[in-house]
């Protein structure tokens, strides 16, 4: 469900970029430009949001482990 919430951010995120890129290689006003730097900088935070939160829920999903190996003399390794 994460990955589609991710993929939908993204083709928003495209979608803005390319209407700001129309707007601004047609010379639109100050105002219009205005508005599409907010439309695109509000969907780049949505991106980023969820993209960490992916990265979160997958760090969270590695199985921890350590291994413990006995070098020689004794001495104790830790593999992680």
């Amino acid at each position: 469900m994460i990955i589609e919430h991710i993929v939908l951010c993204w083709l928003r995120l495209a979608l803005n970029e390319l209407q700001f890129s129309a707007v601004i290689s047609h010379g639109g006003t100050l105002a219009q430009i205005e508005h599409h730097q907010r439309r695109l900088g509000a969907a780049q935070k949505r991106f980023t949001r969820v993209a960490e939160s992916l990265a979160r829920l997958r760090k969270l999903a590695r199985p921890s482990l350590q291994i413990n190996v006995a070098a020689e003399g004794g001495q104790q390794v830790n593999v992680a």
